[in-house]
């Protein structure tokens, strides 16, 4: 049953792929997207977190049961609670400087971007919207014609195509009834 249904799967999804060459493109655009960002660095819960689940699940489950996240949980927010100011701000510094880490990543992708694109004083399709060629957009709060158009169209066109799709999924529903 489950290949019969990945056989369907990948026959209709030729299909429609066939009749909507732009959405590969934009699939395609999204997972390549999603490869290359960046994730959000931990707050100091999340670091404090990690330290010490190890030790809760050590201590209220035998190896080999199964553990409730939900008592592992309770207690980390109530060891959290109660910790000590000096030891809670050890884990904000950490958090602190995670941050500051992430920034300066997002920085350097945001220009690798921009300079892939032809942005920052390079004209043409990547030039700088609103702002002195030659500056660092993101320094002035400002964005790159390519940026703004993988900011702003491409997101508007994916929730038109979503839109549309729901619509014609509801209208396909409505003539069967």
């Amino acid at each position: 049953l489950a290949a019969q249904d990945k056989e369907r799967y990948n026959r209709e999804m030729e299909q429609f792929l066939q009749e909507n060459p732009e959405a590969k493109k934009s699939a395609k655009f999204a997972a390549a997207q999603r490869r290359t960002r960046s994730k959000r660095p931990l707050s100091a819960y999340f670091l404090f977190s990690n330290d010490h689940r190890n030790d809760i699940t050590k201590k209220h489950f035998p190896p080999g049961s199964k553990i409730d996240i939900g008592v592992v949980s309770k207690e980390l927010g109530e060891m959290w609670q109660k910790l000590d100011p000096k030891e809670k701000e050890r884990y904000e510094n950490s958090a602190r400087e995670a941050k500051e880490r992430h920034e300066q990543e997002q920085q350097s992708e945001f220009r690798s971007v921009q300079m892939s694109a032809g942005g920052a004083g390079g004209g043409g399709a990547g030039g700088v919207v609103g702002g002195a060629s030659g500056q660092n957009p993101s320094k002035f709060g400002l964005l790159t014609l390519g940026t703004a158009a993988a900011l702003f169209v491409v997101p508007a066109l994916a929730s038109i195509f979503i839109y549309r799709r729901s619509q014609q999924k509801t209208t396909r529903k409505n003539k069967e009834v």
